[in-house]
């Protein structure tokens, strides 16, 4: 089952009884039910959060931030651009969690309307409203189910995206600035030490390769010996072998499955994603559940997944040896449900190269 996590924030103090994040987590629920009601969405099951929930047994600044550093969408009460509120959504930014904002009208006669009048170019209300936010949409669109939010969140609820733009991670390539630089890194070193000078050698008669899989662990709750065993073990005859030499003569040795013709590779470099400090900080605190962590190394792996199809397609020219059919899959597509946990297992595919 697919879970959603969602964290509403938003001021505590709007001139009503009830703050405006409450209003809006009643109209996710009711946006979301009528969508699950279609059988359109890829989630199974949603969870919203706001910061009502707060335990209180946590230091409450650290609630919030570990909501927004485990869930899959952020909304944002924006009407006030309260300091607070501002700073989560940079918080989410830099975490590269997707976000979607909402600002309440004033009430008139019974209608509700959005203040319309020209933002003081100085003001950061200009500047969110032109440079970082999508629009937004009134309280009574919001519980209706209507309008741009609600299309957002349906988009949202179909492909687990959002369409919300992010100064931040745009600037460093599709990669959230926290983890631009240790991921990208990873990745660079695997496509410079193994993969593209792999991809290169002569192929020998003993292993004639017709293929090659890049498997992605589902989970790193389970070391890389287990995922490597439970690889071999679902092969048709599969086991470890010679593919060839590079110039320097050294060996790439690779799983290999003969009656496919597939070389599968596990990049052992991928499981030190869990030896970087976000990841190290997620897993020493109570707060996170083996979900919440679980998502943090899911991200991860997407990511490196993303650099590593950029620097095939980089070197495309340069490439001969299985170049021409090189796929990137999660280990239980491979070897079905191997973690103990099975809400770990990813059902999404990973991005393939062009």
């Amino acid at each position: 089952m697919k879970v959603c996590k969602i964290f509403v924030v938003g001021p505590e103090e709007n001139g009503t009884e009830k703050p405006g994040y409450l209003h809006v987590k009643e109209a996710i629920y009711k946006i979301f039910n009528e969508f699950v009601d279609k059988g359109k969405s890829k989630f199974d099951a949603l969870e919203v959060y706001d910061p009502r929930n707060n335990p209180g047994g946590d230091n409450f600044n650290n609630w919030i931030f570990a909501q927004i550093d485990t869930c899959n969408l952020l909304v944002a009460d924006i009407t006030s651009f309260n300091p607070n509120v501002v700073y989560e959504v940079a918080l989410a930014h830099s975490l590269g969690v997707p976000c979607q904002y909402v600002r309440f009208g004033k009430q008139e006669d019974g209608e509700f309307y959005l203040e319309g009048e020209e933002a003081n170019p100085d003001s950061i209300a200009h500047y969110f409203n032109n440079a970082l936010l999508s629009p937004a949409s009134t309280v009574d669109q919001a519980i209706l189910g209507k309008g741009q939010f609600a299309e957002r969140l349906e988009l949202f609820f179909k492909e687990g995206r959002s369409p919300a733009q992010n100064l931040m991670t745009t600037f460093y390539g599709g990669v959230p600035l926290v983890d631009a630089e240790f991921t990208r890194g990873l990745a660079q070193t695997y496509c410079r030490n193994f993969l593209l000078p792999m991809l290169r050698v002569e192929i020998t008669e003993e292993m004639p390769a017709r293929r090659l899989k890049i498997v992605m662990p589902d989970t790193f709750a389970r070391p890389d010996s287990v995922a490597r065993e439970k690889l071999i073990q679902a092969l048709d005859g599969g086991g470890y072998g010679e593919l060839g030499k590079n110039m320097l003569g050294r060996k790439f040795n690779v799983i290999y499955e003969p009656s496919t013709g597939t070389v599968y590779d596990l990049p052992s470099i991928a499981f030190t994603i869990a030896d970087c400090r976000r990841f190290k900080g997620v897993n020493n605190r109570e707060i996170y559940s083996e979900l919440d962590k679980d998502r943090h190394t899911d991200v991860m792996c997407r990511k490196f997944v993303s650099e590593v199809r950029i620097q095939l397609e980089e070197n495309n020219n340069n490439l001969e040896t299985l170049a021409g059919d090189v796929s990137f899959v999660w280990l239980s597509q491979i070897v079905g449900d191997w973690a103990k946990d099975g809400r770990l297992i990813n059902h999404d595919p990973l991005e393939q190269p062009n």
